[in-house]
């Protein structure tokens, strides 16, 4: 890879190459990692979610985590609208 200033313009402007992480580069480049969630149920005052997301390294690492709210908060309307039981949702 060539490390050599790039001119540009009439005025050459030296444009240098800067350092940075992975994460940065990949939203720069437009790569954003993938969600799915699944709706697990509700369960002692709460509803919860499990949400995966897939590695911007590897499409092979998953990790997940679970989410939940106190029913308590939603607005009731949408609270009732809730199944008991699991469901799945893709982002």
């Amino acid at each position: 890879m060539n490390t050599e200033p790039k001119q540009n313009g009439p005025r050459q402007r030296r444009i240098w190459p800067v350092v940075v992480g992975l994460i940065v580069f990949a939203a720069l480049m437009g790569v954003r990692p993938v969600h799915t969630s699944t709706y697990l149920g509700l369960r002692d005052g709460r509803a919860f979610i499990r949400v995966s997301s897939m590695s911007t390294i590897s499409q092979k690492k998953w990790s997940d985590r679970v989410i939940y709210v106190e029913l308590s908060e939603l607005d009731p309307t949408f609270r009732d609208s809730l199944p008991k039981t699991q469901t799945d949702v893709a982002r």
